[in-house]
């Protein structure tokens, strides 16, 4: 009897994969959705692209981890990467933000270290939020009076975060980064002709003579406009102050000679003032741990003299 033939079977279907939405770090695929309202302190040609950078190229990750005074190496890395907010939590923190509170506690307890000789700060950040920068930078100060504090770019450091590498005892860009956009800016979207071609009409009610003149519901008036003008002013001013007080020159220098809102490339910084040195974090490091090595080989020599 012969054998039944054999059918050949469809192999089985695979499930078509639905790739992930985008997402961004608040949360919102639009970030324009969440500039809306706000002061803000970043490179705005980074607006598409709002992701976490490039960890550290020692692979230190940018989380948050408690510094310990008392087991501190005599040369310290302290990251400062990705989208700068005063506090980064949840999803934000997640995907790359960085919380500024966070990052002034450590260098507070940087400063009390006897053991810590030589501060790096890992810069790789286009800016955020302006909420918490200027404090960001005087903690940076104030540690420089104390330790030398040495920012390396090693990527971008764009808006708010140039702003606190502006505080460092030097400043430092990689061959291939880019440093500047000194300036800051609001959005304002006037929706109301969308809304109003879907057939859609919005009432607001509010209490207080200005409490919604920025709505996006209608367009802006020039007194909301002058207002909003005001405060953009206000916050360049002290950004301009601080970088011009951390780099040694007048606020004119700043304001015209310091990218007027531009990144430069790294000789064009350099030229400029806005770093003092092209050259990469690694080189920047083997570099620090050989003088710390060559200090504490003289003072042991120094000691075992006096004995």
């Amino acid at each position: 009897m012969a054998a039944p033939e054999s059918k050949l079977t469809d192999p089985p279907a695979v499930p078509a994969i639905t790739p992930p939405a985008p997402v961004t770090l608040l949360g919102d695929t639009d970030p324009r959705a969440w500039m809306r309202g706000g002061v803000w302190a970043f490179d705005i040609e980074r607006i598409d692209s709002l992701v976490p950078l490039a960890r550290s190229a020692w692979g230190e990750e940018d989380d948050d981890e408690a510094f310990d005074p008392r087991s501190a190496a005599p040369l310290v890395v302290v990251p400062l990467h990705g989208f700068l907010m005063r506090r980064a939590t949840g999803l934000a923190a997640i995907f790359g933000a960085r919380g500024l509170v966070d990052f002034q506690a450590t260098l507070g307890a940087i400063a009390q270290a006897a053991n810590v000789k030589q501060v790096v700060l890992d810069i790789d950040s286009g800016g955020g939020s302006v909420y918490g920068v200027h404090e960001t930078w005087a903690a940076v100060r104030a540690l420089s009076a104390i330790k030398p504090v040495t920012a390396v770019i090693s990527g971008l450091a764009a808006s708010g975060g140039y702003w606190i590498a502006s505080a460092a005892s030097r400043i430092l860009l990689t061959p291939s980064g880019e440093a500047g956009s000194i300036g800051v800016f609001g959005v304002h979207a006037d929706m109301s002709a969308f809304w109003a071609e879907k057939g859609v009409q919005h009432t607001v009610v509010s209490a207080g003579r200005f409490k919604t003149e920025a709505t996006d519901l209608a367009p802006l008036s020039k007194d909301a406009q002058a207002a909003m003008q005001r405060r953009v002013d206000a916050h360049y001013a002290s950004f301009v102050a601080d970088v011009a007080a951390g780099r040694g020159v007048s606020t004119d220098a700043v304001r015209q000679g310091y990218g007027e809102g531009r990144v430069l490339a790294a000789e064009d910084a350099k030229a400029a003032g806005l770093v003092d040195g092209i050259q990469s974090l690694d080189t920047t490091l083997a570099i620090l741990s050989d003088q710390l090595t060559d200090q504490a080989r003289r003072s042991e020599l120094q000691r075992l003299r006096s004995v």
